[in-house]
């Protein structure tokens, strides 16, 4: 087992956050941070001896895509014979009816959901992926380990810093043989983004 993993096993242990027989629900978007956490709690699964579920909720936010990234998530489910628990709700009209930010009411929804599942004991715990970033904390590390990713595009994002984001991210392996200081960098994804753009698949749709 890699350090992460030894480290998050020891975590969940000390804080006895969750036990053998669990029903626990990994809540996957499709984005970077819920497909890391599913892949690291399918390798310790069996070390807690807990069942996992992946839940999705679709925000029906942007129409084609949202159906396209719940197809992508379905498919994850699948990938690793997992049980798939999905629900669609409208973040749009919930936001406007209720004077809310879009981003607070598909928290909001989401967590209605989440909540819906654990009250009719189709699960016993959700698991959710955040960052310091997600709770308002920001804390610069040094990278201890590299991991090779795979993914469909390089996108233009507003919500991230970076101004890019990786379209269905899937987390290959651990790449023991790299060190930290060959990662690729932010200049890595401008030049594969700028590659797209001039692509003749691109320019002939």
């Amino acid at each position: 087992m890699h350090r992460l993993g030894q480290s998050v096993l020891q975590y969940v242990r000390k804080h006895n956050l969750l036990g053998a027989g669990d029903r626990v629900g990994v809540a996957v978007s499709g984005g970077a941070d819920s497909a890391a956490l599913l892949r690291l709690l399918l390798e310790l699964r069996e070390d807690l001896g807990i069942v996992l579920s992946v839940v999705h909720l679709n925000h029906q936010l942007r129409g084609a895509e949202s159906e396209t990234d719940e197809q992508f998530v379905r498919g994850l489910a699948a990938r690793y014979d997992l049980e798939f628990l999905s629900e669609g709700r409208d973040v749009k009209t919930h936001a406007a009816e209720s004077k809310q930010s879009l981003e607070t009411a598909a928290r909001e929804l989401r967590y209605d959901f989440f909540a819906g599942l654990l009250t009719e004991h189709q699960l016993d715990k959700i698991a959710t992926a955040h960052t310091l970033d997600d709770q308002g904390f920001r804390r610069t590390v040094d990278p201890q380990m590299v991991i090779e990713v795979a993914f469909n595009n390089v996108m233009r994002s507003d919500r991230h810093e970076s101004g890019y984001a990786l379209r269905f991210p899937r987390i290959l392996r651990i790449r023991a043989d790299k060190s930290p200081s060959e990662i690729d960098t932010l200049e890595t994804v401008r030049e594969i983004y700028q590659r797209q753009q001039t692509s003749p698949a691109r320019s002939a749709g």
